[in-house]
């Protein structure tokens, strides 16, 4: 048996992005800007990757400055043994908060739309099992998985929007900056 590498192509890293992009944005995201911005909710995506520029351009520079240290040990150079300390528990703290609530969601989802009579506690141990499995074999094979479906995601989407067009109406996309731009840009920088 070969050892895996731990590396992925092009096409499987494209696939695992558009895949979990398309899968946070279908979420809850939605629901809570149509609230706010209504015909507009098409813009909050781009505002928000442009907002997004900035941090992800200074973390690739901090990574790029500190190539043979992990996020716990630049936090530490950069702040201090205890203020550094303090600040990765926090982070790691936010992360399984963030997980905790995520996870919640996509339990209550299933648990709705598939598995009504199955309690909580079951389908949330079988999704962290499923998790657990997939984050043991790795990148590469999470990423062949993702370039799998990826077709078969898409497709069914086109269906869906096609199936959906005839129930549509086309007076329903006016007002196209929905409550104006200064509406649509402050909710989208503060909402997420």
């Amino acid at each position: 048996m070969e050892q895996s590498k731990g590396k992925i192509g092009i096409r499987e890293f494209v696939a695992m992005v558009i895949l979990v992009v398309g899968v946070k944005l279908s979420d809850d995201t939605p629901a809570i800007f149509v609230n706010y911005l209504s015909n507009a909710l098409w813009m909050a995506p781009i505002i928000i990757g442009l907002f997004s520029i900035i941090p992800i351009f200074l973390t690739l520079k901090v990574i790029t400055a500190y190539k043979n240290k992990n996020l716990h040990d630049v936090i530490i150079h950069l702040f201090g043994k205890f203020l550094g300390t303090f600040l990765s528990c926090i982070l790691v703290l936010s992360g399984l908060t963030g997980l905790t609530l995520d996870s919640a969601i996509y339990v209550d989802i299933i648990g709705t739309m598939y598995f009504t009579e199955t309690p909580i506690l079951i389908i949330y141990t079988v999704l962290m099992a499923v998790c657990a499995y997939g984050a043991n074999k790795g990148l590469e094979h999470i990423g062949s998985v993702s370039w799998l479906v990826l077709f078969y995601i898409k497709f069914s989407l086109l269906i869906a929007l096609i199936l959906s067009l005839k129930e549509s109406s086309s007076s329903f996309l006016f007002p196209f900056f929905g409550p104006g731009i200064v509406e649509v840009v402050k909710k989208s920088t503060t909402l997420n």
